[in-house]
């Protein structure tokens, strides 16, 4: 998986799980791989996630936007590499 590799390449990381859902899905709670990310998060396992695109974060846009409020409340960061976004 590349995400492995490229996060496991750099010294100054340490690499917690690559979460993904087999299907998808507008809303969150039926994500599985998602919401064991977000409890992650909670637990202070997770202090920067990287994501694809952001259509892989979320599909619905207002979900999507509360919980990168919530993350950025955790004082997580989040990286989307297309569009090279750093929120």
């Amino acid at each position: 998986m590349f995400y492995t590799r490229y996060i496991q390449s750099n010294p100054h990381w340490q690499f917690v799980a690559a979460y993904y859902d087999t299907a998808s899905g507008l809303r969150a709670d039926k994500r599985p791989g998602y919401q064991q990310m977000l409890r992650d998060c909670r637990e202070g396992k997770i202090d920067f996630i990287i994501v694809k695109s952001l259509s892989r974060f979320g599909l619905d846009t207002l979900e999507t936007i509360r919980q990168i409020r919530a993350l950025k409340e955790m004082g997580i960061g989040i990286y989307i590499e297309m569009g090279d976004i750093n929120i």
